[in-house]
């Protein structure tokens, strides 16, 4: 068989593939159903049993986290309520207008309540679930803004109260991880910069002096 022969045969093949290729019917895969909630995200402790002590030592961490990251952001979501409401606006749209500049843990909780809202839940209910996923750090504002909403109470006094309260919380919180920190740096200290000393000051006198010892 010439050259020419073996190229063409090899070229009709490659068209014939291509051709069945494309003539393959492409599968998509199903679409989640419309409303289907989104799962919930994977976190370390779902592969320990549930009355595990380190299942439950690993959420108490991970709600100190959470709390933390909340007292940290809460001021900032104070005052810009707070301005909202000193500038004529009602509670619920002072709600709308912060969340549009608010901290990110807070801005998706702020959205979660929108939406609850925007599906007909009252905005009152949907704000006093917010303690369960946020913590305890949230409780103050959540209840002067229920309160706020269900009686029509003032609240530019109690906003006041709250982000003095919000930002000595943070203070706090900012001082207790500035102590924690002579004990973190104990291990790398122990584990990394001694061994190394030795290794450089001591090892070397030690060999000098065995040396010496021989001679």
């Amino acid at each position: 068989m010439s050259t020419t022969a073996v190229v063409l045969a090899v070229l009709a093949l490659g068209v014939t593939w291509r051709r069945l290729l494309l003539a393959r019917p492409t599968h998509k895969p199903p679409r989640p159903p419309i409303g289907r909630a989104p799962s919930r995200r994977w976190a370390p402790g779902d592969v320990l049993p549930s009355g595990s002590p380190l299942r439950r030592l690993l959420r108490r961490r991970a709600r100190a986290r959470r709390e933390r990251l909340v007292v940290g952001e809460l001021p900032e979501v104070v005052d810009l309520i707070h301005v909202a409401v000193t500038a004529g606006l009602t509670p619920a749209l002072a709600l709308r207008a912060a969340t549009d500049h608010a901290p990110p843990r807070l801005r998706r909780e702020l959205e979660r309540v929108a939406a609850e809202v925007a599906v007909g839940a009252p905005l009152a209910d949907a704000l006093a679930t917010v303690p369960a996923r946020l913590g305890e750090p949230a409780r103050p504002l959540v209840a002067v803004l229920v309160d706020a909403i269900r009686y029509g109470t003032p609240i530019g006094a109690a906003l006041d109260r709250l982000a003095a309260d919000a930002r000595s919380s943070q203070r706090r919180a900012a001082e207790e991880r500035a102590r924690r920190v002579p004990v973190l740096l104990l291990f790398p200290l122990v584990t990394c910069i001694l061994p190394a000393f030795g290794l450089l000051t001591v090892v070397p006198l030690v060999a000098g002096g065995v040396r010496a010892l021989r001679l």
